[in-house]
């Protein structure tokens, strides 16, 4: 297809609106087999035949569908340390705009009296893996604007309050702090905790904010 074609001479809102149903919210899609710290996208991907159609297309299109997907990283679906990102997941992760984390976790045991980070267990989630995805991020997705933290928590049987215990868990993004927006994303807690765990969230991205 050359670039002389009728489709380019289309307004650019209307491709980008059959782009948006190319790329439809749903179903959520898991495309990727190979070792990878991706769990999730939040739209299916263009079609192979027209990414495959034309040079001009490509690029159009891939840099509309990173500005507008969010790519989810969750918690323990991919181990830095012991895995190794295949070639394709990395190129993917370069251009990657806007990630959510989804950490999960568990019950969290205070070891000592001080909140550092190298003081608590953490049942579920390992206790570095928040600490090795920020670092991928921070050396490859050199496109990032935008971190989306969502927490999943399915208990609470620890003496820290829920600051001490929100502080020393994301305190590995203050590598990315200055760099990109952080936002609050999807928050679950047991009973009343739930509430606390939203506040301290919202009051710890807004210092990494600021």
């Amino acid at each position: 297809m050359a670039t002389t074609s009728p489709f380019f001479r289309l307004p650019i809102e209307l491709r980008y609106a059959i782009y948006d149903h190319l790329c439809l919210p749903e179903p959520r899609s898991y495309p990727y087999k190979s070792l990878s710290p991706i769990a999730a996208i939040d739209l299916t991907g263009p079609p192979l035949s027209l990414i495959l159609a034309n040079r001009k297309i490509l690029q159009e299109l891939s840099t509309y569908y990173f500005s507008r997907c969010t790519f989810r990283f969750v918690a323990q679906s991919f181990n830095n340390r012991s895995n190794k990102i295949s070639e394709s997941s990395l190129h993917i992760v370069r251009k990657i705009k806007k990630v959510e984390l989804l950490l999960l976790p568990g019950t969290m045991r205070a070891s000592g009296t001080s909140p550092a980070v190298g003081s608590i267990t953490i049942k579920q989630m390992s206790a570095h893996w928040l600490d090795d995805q920020i670092k991928l991020l921070r050396d490859e997705a050199k496109e990032l604007k935008t971190v989306i933290v969502s927490i999943r928590r399915v208990s609470w049987n620890h003496e820290w309050s829920v600051r001490e215990e929100m502080e020393a868990l994301l305190s590995p993004l203050e590598e990315l702090r200055g760099r990109v927006e952080f936002r609050v994303g999807e928050v679950m807690g047991p009973g009343k905790v739930e509430e606390s765990m939203k506040e301290e969230l919202g009051l710890v991205l807004k210092w990494l904010n600021s």
